[in-house]
Parts: structure tokens; C-alpha cells; sequence
């Protein structure tokens, strides 16, 4: 499912667009789904609240007074703040706007010019697509989960994350591609993350898949990266359940 959300767009631009944006998704087995129609900005930035997955926000420029507290440039800088994977689709009314524009716009993915042409609309759309589903290839509700910490929001895959370890009021996450702190705590990332996961230890939880052996002798479970954690005695009739959920996999 792709995210849309439009801002300040008027009707016969939003009505091309989805109907180039679906034509582009359904090509690629994909659904467009419209998350919010947003009359000024900051009608904008409530909808970028409530959005965790990667979205398309497409921002009209010029066809309407802007009224409340953002302008359409600071919606934008917020949009890449929280995350920069979205996209930002900016819909100009004028062609003597684009110096302009081109200035001040932040991290746009495309910059469009009313009327909008058919063709530069199909190929954008395409191209847009073709892109999230690279991006977005195995990270559905089941096999990945969102990770949000203040302003930033990160899509990251389960089977990409090795351990983690709670550590001086922060939760740190080891992954294959990179490691991440965080404020969320050990027990809502557990809960997000669900089975395959162990607890081995109050501050410590580990990917099953990426044990190599338990020693109950040490109370250590060593990583198929080398890395050692600990666990805990409390946890050992668990760690030989995940033993027999090892051996079963063999």
C-alpha cells in the first residue's frame, strides 16, 4: 500500500495525478491508498502525525493564499525531518514561480508545473513507484516494523536486527547495516517485534536466528557474529525452549 497525501492541490491536478500514480501502481501490483486531502499546510502537518510508512506528499504552490502558522516550505522541511524516505512531489501554478521554488523547496523528488502534461505526470508516477517498491521490498507489517523516536520514523526489517540492549535509559539496537539509539524501551520494542525474539536477560533481547550456542555453565549465548550477551538465570528454561526451536529448524 502506497500512502498519499495532498496538500493544497487543486481537485482536476489531484484527479490527474491519482490516476496516473494508480495506473503506475497496479503494474506493479500495488495500491494507492489517499490518507488525506489537506486544504492549507497545516492541515498538512496533522495528517504527517498520524502517517508511520513512507508516503507521497504532493503540495500545491501558488494556487491558494496560504493561511495558519506553516508555509507550504516549512510543511515540506517537517515532512523530511520526520522522515527522509518520503516523497515530495511540489505542484506549481506558474512557471514564474519555479526560480523560486527551486530555492526554498526542501528535498523535492519532482517539482510539476500547471498544467500538468500527461506525459511528464506518467513518467514521474512510474518512476516514483518503481522506487517504493524497491525500497519498501520485504518490509510488509509482518516481516518489518516502524521504529519512531521523537521527529524520526525509520521502516526497519525484523530479520535485519541482531540484538538489542537497554543501556542508560536508552535502548540500543544492533543491526546487519547499522546500529541505532533509541528512547523507545526494551518492552515496547519487544512487543513490536513479537516472536523469533528472546529475551534473554532485563536488558538484553536477541534475534533466535542469530544464536550460535548457549552456555548455561557461563549463562552466555554467543552470536554468529562472535559477539557474547548474557543470560539470565531466570531465563533458562525459556533459552532451552529456543534451543528445541533451534534443533526442530535444523
Amino acid at each position: 500500500m502506497l500512502p498519499v497525501v495532498f496538500c493544497a492541490v487543486q481537485n482536476s491536478d489531484r484527479q490527474n495525478f491519482l490516476s496516473q500514480l494508480n495506473e503506475a501502481a497496479k503494474k506493479m501490483n500495488l495500491k494507492v491508498s489517499v490518507e488525506a486531502i489537506a486544504e492549507v499546510p497545516d492541515e498538512g502537518k496533522e495528517a504527517l502525525d498520524a502517517i508511520e510508512k513512507i508516503s507521497v506528499f504532493t503540495i500545491g504552490i501558488g494556487a491558494k493564499k496560504e493561511t495558519g502558522n506553516l508555509s507550504s516550505a516549512q510543511l515540506g522541511q517537517k515532512i523530511i525531518q520526520k522522515n527522509r524516505d518520503h516523497y515530495l512531489i511540489y505542484c506549481l501554478e506558474n512557471s514564474a514561480l519555479l526560480e523560486k521554488a527551486a530555492a526554498i523547496l526542501p528535498h523535492p523528488y519532482s517539482i510539476l508545473i500547471r498544467p500538468l502534461k500527461k506525459d511528464l505526470l506518467k513518467e514521474v508516477t512510474m518512476r516514483l513507484v518503481q522506487e517504493y517498491c524497491q525500497m519498501t521490498e520485504g518490509t510488509d507489517d509482518e516481516n518489518s516494523f516502524v521504529l519512531k523516536d521523537g521527529g524520526s520514523c525509520q521502516i526497519l526489517r525484523k530479520a535485519s536486527c541482531i540484538y538489542a540492549e537497554s543501556y542508560d535509559k536508552k535502548t540500543n539496537i544492533t543491526l546487519r547495516e547499522q546500529f541505532i539509539s533509541t528512547a523507545l524501551s526494551m518492552n515496547d520494542l519487544e512487543a513490536m517485534l513479537g516472536d523469533g525474539f528472546f529475551r534473554c536477560h532485563r536488558s538484553y533481547l536477541v534475534n533466535e536466528k542469530q544464536i550460535e550456542r548457549i552456555s548455561f555453565s557461563t549463562l552466555e549465548i554467543q552470536l554468529r557474529t562472535g559477539e557474547r550477551i548474557p543470560l539470565s538465570k531466570r531465563r533458562i528454561t525459556e533459552a532451552k525452549g529456543v534451543l528445541d526451536r533451534m534443533r526442530a529448524g535444523q
